[in-house]
This record gives structure tokens, sequence and C-alpha cells, in this order.
């Protein structure tokens, strides 16, 4: 038994290699590897596309409403809820989930800090409370809710390869929060990206399609130069000869027009600028002002970037398939396979940090029913749900996510539908008492042979007045379908 389990009297919940992960490590705050302030640069700052999708997913993440739930019961007034939407008194629920999702997006990390009450215990105690001071509000042990940047944030691990210190430093000055190595019990959570090279930090996205990023940019800044110089499409300078130098130009005038030439358009800062020089004339080579070469390039990386960030190409405009079922069925894909398990991930991070300041037995969960993009695969769940012929009412209501009803045990089927066998060899017809054919009874009522119906031409007995032999089926005769399957058995 380990020193730890002899002072606490539990055992280490530690991994038997936490020695090799820490490495040299512990003591010693970590940073993150990557330059976030010059990716940023390199990507939201200057590329649309990485903005677009940034700010697309972030927003559609922090529209989304959590719901809360006690087992299978959903808990409308809480504090809880309150400070999602609240987090602190400067900053509204949407824009503070929007900004701590998109650090998320663009570093791989990020970081969200809980302010307690004085006093406030970091998970509610709920086992000595009674059932009815369960459901009811209680005081919020949260006063506030803060994000940090990322790339100010580091974390000093301890012994158990384990964080032990969370810490701020910006402008020479520091801020540290402690963590409990066996427990990772903290104020600070830590909400990262998979890394396969860093067990502490994520991986930014960026610094993944950075290469992408990078010739959107240049394709930008050479079509902007291009534009500023005319649009002056590729060509070459053609010497004419003159009568003072009728032989073309001297070595020392070809050195200075090779000069001008990397000094005036080398490098997309120099794109299609003109080159003035005596007996010289422009000659274009190949692409007009319509030819812009830049285009295909431009569009490549735009996709190139929608991938990485899991976000349809349609969504940012471009040109090709852009008709509203295309653009529909993006919009589904995006929120199916992006922006809802994005939101799921940060459920489970704050239903396994924040969830237990409240109570064990709580948990997030978002509100799927609030997405507008996902109502044509919901009406078609409920079109095959309802179509269904095996399924009581409450079992239909059930699979859609609504309330059981009283009498709903039922199965209910088309009353056109009726048994095979029913129409093979269909059944006797039951005469209700009193009408023609009821033994004892004649068509005018009376008994015992009283104005006997047999005496009448058109009436005969067994039958109704004036109507053909009653064959169960309707008009009083066999469909072609019936004779057809009777002479089949024969």
């Amino acid at each position: 038994m380990s020193l730890w389990s002899k002072l606490f009297g539990r055992e280490e919940k530690v991994s038997a290699a936490a020695d090799v992960i820490a490495g040299w490590a512990p003591g010693y705050p970590q940073s993150p590897k990557s330059d976030f302030k010059g990716l940023n640069e390199e990507g939201y700052a200057k590329c649309m596309a990485v903005y677009s999708c940034v700010n697309k997913i972030a927003d559609s993440v922090a529209h989304i409403p959590l719901c809360l739930y006690r087992g299978d019961e959903e808990v409308e007034d809480h504090p809880l809820i309150k400070r999602l939407q609240r987090p602190n008194a400067w900053t509204p629920g949407y824009l503070f989930w929007k900004s701590f999702v998109s650090f998320r997006l663009l570093n791989g990390n990020s970081y969200l800090e809980r302010v307690l009450r004085t006093g406030a215990p970091a998970k509610a105690d709920t086992t000595e409370m009674e059932s009815d001071s369960i459901n009811t509000p209680q005081e919020d042990p949260i006063l506030e809710l803060w994000f940090h940047r990322p790339d100010w944030m580091k974390i000093q691990i301890g012994k158990f390869a384990t964080p032990e210190q969370y810490i701020l430093e910006n402008a020479g000055k520091k801020k540290a929060w402690p963590s409990n190595p066996m427990t990772g019990e903290s104020d600070i959570m830590h909400w990262r990206s998979f890394n396969p090279t860093d067990p502490w930090f994520g991986q930014s996205p960026l610094k993944t399609g950075i290469d992408a990023m990078r010739t959107f940019n240049k394709a930008n800044e050479w079509n902007n130069n291009m534009l500023d110089n005319a649009a002056q499409p590729n060509g070459a300078f053609v010497y004419k000869p003159s009568d003072s130098q009728p032989g073309g130009m001297t070595p020392t005038q070809m050195n200075d027009l090779a000069n001008q030439i990397d000094e005036r358009l080398s490098g997309p800062k120099n794109a299609r600028r003109p080159l003035i020089l005596n007996n010289l004339e422009w000659q274009t080579m190949s692409l007009t002002p319509l030819e812009m070469d830049w285009l295909n390039g431009k569009d490549s990386s735009i996709r190139d970037i929608c991938n990485l960030f899991g976000v349809p190409p349609q969504m940012l405009g471009l040109k090709d398939a852009q008709t509203y079922s295309n653009y529909a069925e993006a919009r589904q894909s995006f929120y199916m396979e992006t922006v809802l398990p994005c939101l799921d991930e940060l459920c489970d991070v704050l239903n396994h940090w924040l969830t237990p300041t409240y109570g064990e037995d709580l948990k997030l969960k978002p509100d799927h029913d609030d997405v507008d993009a996902l109502n044509p695969s919901r009406y078609e769940k409920w079109e095959k749900v309802n179509s269904n012929t095996t399924l009581t009412i409450n079992e239909k209501r059930d699979a859609i996510g609504y309330e059981e009803i009283e009498d709903g045990d039922i199965v209910l089927v088309p009353s056109t539908n009726i048994p095979l066998a029913d129409v093979v060899n269909p059944p006797e017809p039951v005469m209700p008492p009193g009408f023609p054919g009821d033994s004892g009874t004649d068509v005018a009522g009376g008994k015992d042979g009283a104005d006997d119906i047999s005496s009448d031409p058109v009436k005969k007995p067994g039958t109704f007045p004036h109507k053909k032999p009653a064959t169960g089926l309707p008009f009083g005769k066999k469909s072609r379908l019936v004779r057809l399957i009777e002479k089949s058995l024969q």
C-alpha cells in the first residue's frame, strides 16, 4: 500500500505509466506548442473561409438551447439554466458560448472558470436532502462563469501525469488555480481536441489547414494587386531598335532591365505592374483579363477549409450546386455531422465539470426539436411511425417524443384491410332480429305463417325484399378476384 493510501485510506487512481507520461514535465508549466497568434492572423483574421466556417459553427451551437434533466424528467426552473443564460453580468449567454466554442474551434483548447459563492461546495451533496427539496430551486452556488484566452493559459503537471495547476499569464502577471491531481477537481474546465503528440493541449485546426489558408490568402493578394494594375495579362517586353541603337540593347541595359523586373514585377505585391522603358513594346502572351487563373485555385482552397471544419461548401456560397434542394440537404448534413456532435461534446464536458456543482443526478441535453434544419428528417420519421400498423397509439407517441395518452394502448388499422380468408370464404351475413329471413318473423312482423312471404312472387325466403341473394360482398355477387381464387383452389 502506498503512502497516499495509508494517509487517506483509499487507493491511488493513477496510471501505472504516470512517471513515463509526465517525463520531465512535473513542476514545470507547459505551454501550447503552436503559435496561436500567428495562426489566427493567417487564418481567422485574413482568411474569409476560416472566418465563415468558425462563425457558422459557433453561431449554430450557441443558438440551440440546453435542457436540464433529472433522470427522465425535465427541470425547467433551476439556477443552472439561469446561469447558462447569464454567465456573468457583462456577457449575455449567446455571445458567451459563441466565444467559448470559437476558441475551441480555432485553438483546439478552451478554458472555462467558475467563481463559487463563499462557502459553496464544488459538488452538491443530495444524499441527505429530502425529495421535495431536491426539486425545489436552490440558491445558485456559482456567482459567475468566465472564459479565458487559450494562448495565455499554461498547465503545470504533477507527478501523477495530471494537471495540478492552471496558470493564466499575461503582461507579466499570473493567476493560478489549483487542480486536484487525484480527482481532477478544479475551478478551471479545460475543453480540448485530440492531439496525438501532446497529452496536455489540443491540436489547432488552423495548424492542420495552414497550407490551404495561405493559398487562399495569396490568391486574394495576387488578384488584388493585379486589379490595382489594370488587370494586365501575362506578356513580354519587345525591344524596338532605334537609329541610335540599331543592333539592340547593350549588356548594361539588359542588366538594368532585369533588375527592374526583379524589383518591380516579382512577388504577389508587384503582380501585373507594367515596366516603362524607352523603345520597349508590350506584347500579350496568353491570358486576357477575363481569364483570371486564380479562381479555380481559390475555390479549391475554400473546399479544403470547409472539409477541415466540417462545413458543406454550398453554405459558403460557391458557384456550383446552389439549388435550394442541395442547400437544404447541405444544411441538414451540417447540423447532423458537425453542429450536433460539437454540442454533444460541450454538454459532455459540462456534465462532467459543471452540473455536479448543482447535483449529481442532473444532466444537460441539447434540445434537438429546436433545430429547424432537422425538420425534413423529423417529418420522414413521423411518416414512417404513423404508417406502421403494428404499433399502438402510445408506442407511436413515445417514438416521436410525446407523452402517453389515456386509452392509447390500442392498434389502429385501415378499415379497408380484411383477412384474405374472408375474401375466399366470406362469412354468412348476420340478420338483425325483425328483418326478413329471421326465424319466426315475416316481412310484416307476423307470427306462425301469417302473411307468409312465400306467397309473394317477388320476395323469397332468406332474402331482403327486392334484393338479389346475399353473398357477403357488395352488390350481391362475387367479384372477379373471388371467382379466380375459388377456381385456383378447385
